[in-house]
């Protein structure tokens, strides 16, 4: 499988090593990061994904794209200023905790009365209020704290 890339990121991204005829790397070099990948298809996703982000249509970027390094910790990558050629000026690394909804009471379930229960999304909003940022995904929760 061979990767496709956007003319309009290409001078974004340094290289792309391949190992064995599989991507491993992706160097993008205006914020000078390294990204390692198990596969060709996580590469090509996240290479779609910078190109959404960069040069996309603006009613589809998120602000923020996210990458699992090699341990499987999840970052995010929070984008506070991109300019008109793409080109990433201002971002912020967090680091996006994974919890199952047990940890999440556990953790953070100090935040409810006792008398609304277990209630999840009510949970999730009151998280939310004070600003701590969580989606549900996969049927695990992915917190992070702003």
């Amino acid at each position: 499988m061979a990767i496709l890339l956007d003319k309009r990121i290409q001078k974004f991204v340094e290289g792309c090593q391949y190992e064995n005829g599989k991507v491993i790397s992706i160097h993008l070099k205006d914020i000078d990061e390294t990204f390692w990948f198990d596969s060709e298809v996580a590469a090509q996703d996240f290479l779609n994904k910078q190109t959404i982000e960069r040069v996309g249509t603006p009613e589809l970027r998120t602000g923020s794209f996210d990458y699992a390094d090699e341990e499987g910790v999840l970052h995010r990558y929070l984008l506070g200023e991109v300019n008109k050629k793409g080109e990433i000026i201002s971002y912020l690394e967090e680091v996006v905790k994974e919890f199952t909804e047990s940890q999440l009471y556990e953790e953070y379930g100090y935040l409810m009365d006792q008398e609304h229960g277990e209630d999840t999304e009510l949970l999730m909003d009151i998280m939310k209020c004070n600003g701590i940022d969580v989606e549900e995904k996969n049927g695990k929760y992915l917190v992070l704290n702003k």
